[in-house]
């Protein structure tokens, strides 16, 4: 009775753990991964939008639990220094939080080790107001501040430059170079006088950029800047000119140029001119297919000109160089602004597949595509070019279905091995690929789908582990040495020869030191023999270690020295070193393994062994070397030894005495490996665990199975 209640309180002890078992804790991992694709896995779990700003990008690393998808946003978030911003039912993640208070104006802004300049375009986009600056010295800012004004938050951007300062204008702000002019008069407006059509400047000096853009601005004319330095020019003093006039003398004053194009003027810097090359020209150039913001990817790096500008709003190009050089960039602009290249936009409306598992099944080529979800729809919208909207469009009939899409995880294999290993009865085809690396999708009928199982439960499976024991030992010939083990037989039950002890005593103090289990599995009087050799100094081991590999894949074990030796060449007429090359040597053990493990628990090895040693130095001032290799397939049971011999050298000692006689002494050595594969059962033990609690589970007796 007393047994029964205790199997009783096993069967409800395992039930428990069991159930324990089964609620699993959902968990995500990210090592160093790519953000886009940290978004794709968080979205999924939110099942809802995230997008990410132009100021994110890169890599992170990023481990938690998932109980709530929302704490888990926040809380990657957090701990990468990213803000998520809710906007009605989506997301968008950014390195730059920033609020204008348009009221007060006043901004607040919370980032982390962020370039200033993509601080300063957040507040440009936040404002609505253009900020001009050169270029920054390369540093990261951190800035929380709350309510500031914007010339100060601006100001604080550019913290620890001192060179630099912010001058503000009733349409603009301008971060440049501080001057002593400037010092004096900050607002550079001040210079011009316009009366009519009739500018007028008088100035010891200015700078040529606030000057121009106050000169447009004057003038209500749109205008782009091609050139990066600010040029300081001095000593103006003009009177009652008209626009073009006064523009022409001001750019030349700077060495720069201008052209004009649908009302724009470009300002870029003076062409040198060129009796070979011939002037250089800047024209304006209306793509009509291509989008310009894709027009980079298009040129090659030879053909692509020194100054180049993209006007998104008309779409357009400003390019610059000589004839020749825009005569060949315009013929080629127009072999690759054809309708082809043309953007488009599609619509389409998702019957049973959301737009997250879509994404998952989008090839390479197709993450190019622009895709915008419609979520109370279940609809997407497109744009690309005609020939990918209908790769896109072929891809959604075959994953947008009913009842023929089967999910398929993988536990082990991987993808790419599984689709090289297919049988004939399962086509590629009915196999679509996914972003995620242990999922793809079948597409097959139900029997295909069970022909496909039936083919995993065999295939995807994990590889069994083999541990190696190795031990490999120096034995030097030809040397004197007695081994006087003692052992006495105990006949105290001599009466029954079966129950006879054998007692041995022997010293085993440098076997019992070893990890390779010498005694019971080379025997005793093997063990009695090498721990005598080995406190003789008649055998020295080599290596003695444990190495743990897959079924099918080589291991490899090394204990060599490297030595570097410099040559050096003589110059024989002027007797100097004229050059040296780096020579090197290595010398050692290599023991390679690949064993595989059969049906009935066999083991198979190839093994490669290879023994070199560094000899004298010869006459070219380089030592010789010497090696012994074996090359050997073996086959074993799990726990049974191998032993691999015949790495035999034979040297020559020469000994000189004190009357100058010679005398010669042949020593042989030889290299012996010791090897023990074993079978590593952890993974089956631990299937026979689960089976066995689930038998229990399911009400089977199985209190006495011993598995």
């Amino acid at each position: 009775m007393e047994k029964r209640k205790l199997h009783i309180i096993e069967i409800l002890m395992l039930l428990l753990s069991l159930k324990l078992y089964a609620k699993e804790i959902k968990t995500i991992e990210f090592s160093n991964q790519n953000i886009n694709d940290i978004v794709l896995i968080l979205s999924r779990e939110l099942k809802t939008s995230i997008t990410l700003d132009e100021t994110v990008e890169g890599n992170y690393t990023f481990y938690s639990t998932i109980e709530d998808a929302e704490k888990t946003l926040k809380n990657f978030c957090e701990k990468t220094n990213l803000y998520a911003i809710k906007e009605n039912d989506s997301y968008k993640i950014t390195k730059i939080k920033i609020e204008f208070n348009k009221e007060n104006q006043t901004l607040s802004i919370n980032t982390n080790s962020t370039e200033p300049e993509k601080v300063l375009n957040k507040i440009s986009k936040a404002i609505n107001k253009t900020i001009v600056y050169e270029k920054i010295p390369s540093q990261t800012i951190s800035l929380n501040i709350t309510d500031l004004k914007i010339k100060d938050a601006i100001e604080l951007c550019i913290k620890g430059n001192e060179s630099l300062e912010v001058t503000e204008n009733e349409n603009y702000f301008y971060i440049h170079k501080k001057t002593e002019a400037e010092n004096t008069n900050s607002k550079q407006t001040r210079l011009i006088e316009k009366k009519g059509n009739q500018f007028s400047i008088k100035t010891e000096q200015a700078q040529i950029k606030p000057l121009l853009m106050d000169f447009f601005i004057i003038t209500e004319k749109q205008y782009s800047f091609l050139f990066q330095n600010d040029v300081q020019i001095k000593n103006l003093n003009l009177k009652n000119l008209d626009f073009y006039e006064f523009l022409n003398i001001i750019l030349e004053q700077a060495n720069l140029d201008y052209t004009e194009s649908n009302g724009i003027f470009y300002i870029l810097e003076s062409e040198k001119k060129n009796s070979f090359a011939g002037r250089r020209k800047t024209i304006v150039y209306n793509l009509k297919y291509l989008p310009v913001e894709d027009f980079s990817a298009f040129i090659p790096q030879e053909l692509s000109p020194k100054t180049l500008l993209k006007d998104k709003e008309r779409n357009s190009i400003v390019i610059s160089g000589t004839e020749r050089e825009l005569e060949t960039f315009v013929q080629y602009i127009k072999q690759i602004d054809i309708e082809e290249n043309k953007k488009h936009d599609k619509i389409f409306d998702l019957k049973y597949i959301t737009y997250e598992r879509l994404i998952n099944f989008l090839p390479p080529q197709l993450k190019t595509v622009n895709i915008v979800s419609d979520k109370e729809k279940n609809r997407i919208i497109c744009t690309s070019t005609k020939q990918k909207l209908l790769e896109l469009e072929k891809l959604i009939n075959e994953v947008d279905t009913r009842n023929n899409l089967f999910p398929i995880s993988l536990k082990y294999i991987k993808k790419e091995e599984l689709i090289e290993k297919l049988p004939s009865f399962i086509s590629k085809d009915k196999i679509i690929n996914t972003n995620n690396p242990n999922l793809l999708f079948f597409t097959g009928n139900k029997n295909e789908l069970e022909d496909f199982n039936n083919f995993l439960s065999y295939t995807d499976k994990p590889l069994p582990q083999i541990k190696y024991q190795i031990l490999v030992v120096q034995y030097t010939k030809n040397k004197n040495y007695s081994i006087k083990p003692e052992a006495r037989q105990d006949l105290s039950n001599a009466g029954n020869s079966n129950d006879s002890t054998y007692i041995f005593n022997a010293d085993l103090s440098n076997i019992l030191s070893l990890n390779f289990d010498v005694i019971s599995k080379l025997g005793y009087q093997f063990a009695i023999n090498l721990n005598s050799q080995l406190s003789q100094n008649i055998a020295n081991v080599f290596t003695d270690t444990s190495l743990t590999g897959l079924s099918g894949e080589t291991i490899q074990f090394q204990n060599t020295d490297t030595y570097r030796y410099i040559e050096y060449e003589l110059d024989k007429t002027t007797l100097s070193k004229t050059s040296s090359t780096t020579q090197t040597i290595t010398s050692g053990l290599i023991v390679e393994i690949n064993g595989w493990i059969s049906g009935d628990n066999m083991i198979t090895m190839e093994v490669n062994a290879t023994v070199s040693k560094q000899n004298a130095a010869t006459d070219s001032g380089l030592p010789s070397t010497s090696e012994r290799i074996i090359n050997t397939k073996v086959r074993t049971e799990s726990g049974k030894p191998v032993i691999i011999s015949g790495l035999i050298k034979e040297e020559i000692n020469e000994n000189k005495s004190l009357i100058w006689q010679k005398s010669k002494s042949k020593e042989q050595s030889e290299i012996v490996i010791y090897l023990i594969p074993y079978l590593d059962n952890t993974y089956n033990k631990a299937h026979k665990k689960l089976n066995r609690m689930r038998k229990i589970y399911e009400g089977i007796n199985c209190l006495d199975d011993k598995d």
